[in-house]
């Protein structure tokens, strides 16, 4: 098997500060508990800006095929720059505009229009590019796709967009490891768990993960906006006490959840589940909120 060594990270999440023996150059765009860019595709337009600067090209065009994918991701990770999801930035914006106008779409027309995603064009300004609206609506139908959700087990929907954190234990924990993880599933909970092997699933996931506490973050989309629920699983004292801080700390204004509840197994696993109404924090806020527990814990 062969084995892969980083030497650079390029990423909008909290640096865990990873890989510092062999990384020597760490492109974070994550300040104050808040990501700078909606989106790491930002982070590669700027790079390549970058790289075209130094050589003093004065004009660059992307590859159209390279350009529409980091478009499509810029505007799914801002949600099309909405003000209501507080996730685009101005950097967003500009790594678009660069995109869409320095690149050549006319080799990509047929396939624009074959997918309704094509700009109208004008008498004034008749030039082929993807129209950004049309261009969201469609990844964004095909990210949120219900039944492509639904149709996938609990391991498969837990491990799509999986992440592990290793929180900085206090000086008193006997040099003991441990990692939590945090999985982003893309329907409702009320959905998730009508997945005939929800618990079991669950149960499978953290053992096959050796983790104590999992987080699962459930987001969907519709005309009103986005919406966000929380689930914790783990066992005694830790998962009592975790769920008492995301409750207490923080803003994420959570709701105990009355659609979906569980009692608790032999085993002792628990899951306590979440209505969320602060839409507006992700993934990016929860993990670094959780991650302090154990800054403020007694191990």
């Amino acid at each position: 098997c062969e084995t892969w060594t980083p030497v650079e990270i390029v990423d909008h999440h909290m640096d865990e500060g990873h890989h510092t023996d062999t990384v020597a150059v760490r492109n974070i765009a994550f300040q104050d508990n808040t990501a700078t860019v909606a989106s790491t595709c930002t982070l590669v337009v700027e790079r390549y800006m970058s790289k075209v600067a130094s050589a003093g090209t004065e004009c660059v065009q992307f590859p159209p095929q390279v350009a529409i994918l980091l478009l499509g991701v810029i505007l799914l990770d801002s949600v099309n720059m909405s003000p209501s999801a507080g996730k685009g930035t101005h950097r967003d914006a500009k790594a678009m505009q660069q995109l869409l106008e320095q690149t050549n779409w006319e080799s990509m027309k047929d396939i624009l229009a074959t997918k309704d995603i094509l700009a109208a064009s004008s008498s004034d300004d008749d030039v082929c590019r993807p129209d950004p609206l049309k261009l969201f609506d469609t990844v964004e139908s095909q990210k949120f796709n219900p039944a492509f959700w639904n149709n996938l087990t609990t391991l498969d929907a837990l491990g799509l967009d999986y992440k592990s954190f290793s929180p900085t234990l206090p000086d008193n924990s006997n040099g003991n490891k441990i990692q939590f993880g945090m999985s982003s599933v893309l329907q409702t909970m009320e959905q998730f768990a009508t997945k005939p092997d929800h618990i079991d699933g669950i149960k499978d996931f953290m053992k096959a993960r050796d983790i104590p506490l999992l987080g699962m973050m459930f987001a969907t989309s519709s005309a009103s906006g986005l919406a966000r629920q929380l689930a914790i699983c783990g066992r005694g004292e830790l998962f009592h006490n975790m769920v008492g801080h995301v409750q207490t700390s923080g803003n994420l204004n959570l709701r105990v959840s009355t659609k979906v509840t569980y009692g608790g197994s032999e085993d002792g696993l628990q899951i306590a589940y979440f209505d969320q109404d602060n839409a507006k924090a992700s993934r990016k806020q929860v993990a670094p909120l959780m991650l302090k527990y154990w800054e403020q814990a007694k191990m």
